[in-house]
């Protein structure tokens, strides 16, 4: 294992990438797996909530329970050996990237949260 600190390639280093892995057992809404599925990299990390509203396990990346080790052998094997399964995967997270985070979305969502509020104040009066 490499701790390479700042780096300013960390974008040419994740799009070289075949597998981006996430062992973290405390997360909010991980960037890293936002950023990999953007880039079209497929995920397998461990299963905890926040993880759970991103990836779709055997959809687009694969969940670990408890990290156990042994899983994300088999789950890499899996991958590396099996190359339509890995386009699927990278295809699956990359759609739902942009039917999450799409300009549209953000239009839609940001309208709804502003007539949600106005109502708010207004029954107040």
């Amino acid at each position: 294992m490499i701790f390479t600190g700042y780096r300013r390639d960390a974008l040419q280093i994740m799009d070289a990438s075949e597998i981006t892995y996430l062992p973290s057992c405390a997360e909010g809404l991980p960037n890293v797996i936002i950023e990999s599925f953007i880039i079209s990299t497929p995920v397998i990390a461990n299963d905890i909530p926040p993880i759970r509203e991103l990836i779709e396990d055997g959809v687009n990346g694969y969940l670990i329970r408890n990290n156990n080790v042994d899983e994300y052998v088999i789950k890499t094997r899996e991958l590396l050996d099996n190359e339509e399964k890995r386009r699927r995967f990278s295809i699956n997270g990359r759609n739902k990237m942009e039917r999450m985070f799409s300009k549209k979305v953000f239009i839609d969502e940001s309208i709804a949260a502003l007539k949600k509020a106005f109502e708010y104040f207004k029954s107040r009066k």
